[in-house]
């Protein structure tokens, strides 16, 4: 992938109209070991020695979560800047990052939007490139979750054992409210 920055650095940059293409692309979203550790501590045990890590500055990062969007620099604002609005969390329209961060640090949907933008800010780098279509955008996502291990997607998920995508989606239910 082509780029990578600190999230709290995206997110006003992308409320000021950041230089991220609105072209289709594909994302992965980094977290700094603790925190991770920490997070994915209520799931069934993780194989982290699966999980792809990083150093990012002076720091291990490990890579919970891949993305693709339509318009990359419209879906990277969905997930950093999106508000935790009732009617977003009861109508399923909360980003599915969003809403599984929101069940994994315990709180309600609708009153998590502090808490995950403070997780988000403090704990993960965004690492991102622009693709030349959608489909091409589709077939790496199919690739990466097929063949790569991401604790924190839930859709289509190859690698990570049923009972922690299973577990991940009953924490969603329980917290979506």
């Amino acid at each position: 992938m082509q780029r990578i920055e600190k999230v709290s650095e995206l997110r006003s940059a992308l409320k000021d109209g950041a230089n991220i293409s609105k072209e289709p692309g594909v994302y992965r979203w980094w977290f700094e070991e603790k925190a991770a550790r920490e997070l994915l501590s209520t799931l069934p045990p993780v194989d982290w020695s699966k999980i792809q890590k990083r150093d990012i500055c002076g720091h291990t990062y490990y890579a919970l979560y891949f993305g693709i969007a339509k318009s990359l620099r419209q879906r990277l604002n969905w997930h950093i800047n999106q508000k935790h609005s009732p009617t977003a969390v009861e109508k399923g329209f909360l980003s599915t990052l969003r809403q599984t961060l929101s069940a994994l640090l315990l709180c309600p949907m609708t009153q998590a939007q502090e808490n995950v933008n403070h997780y988000i800010d403090a704990n993960c780098y965004l690492e991102f490139e622009s693709t030349h279509s959608k489909e091409d955008a589709e077939k790496i996502e199919c690739d990466e979750i097929t063949i790569k291990y991401y604790p924190l997607n839930v859709q289509g998920n190859k690698c990570v054992e049923k009972n922690i995508v299973n577990e991940l989606r009953e924490l969603r239910k329980r917290f979506k409210k």
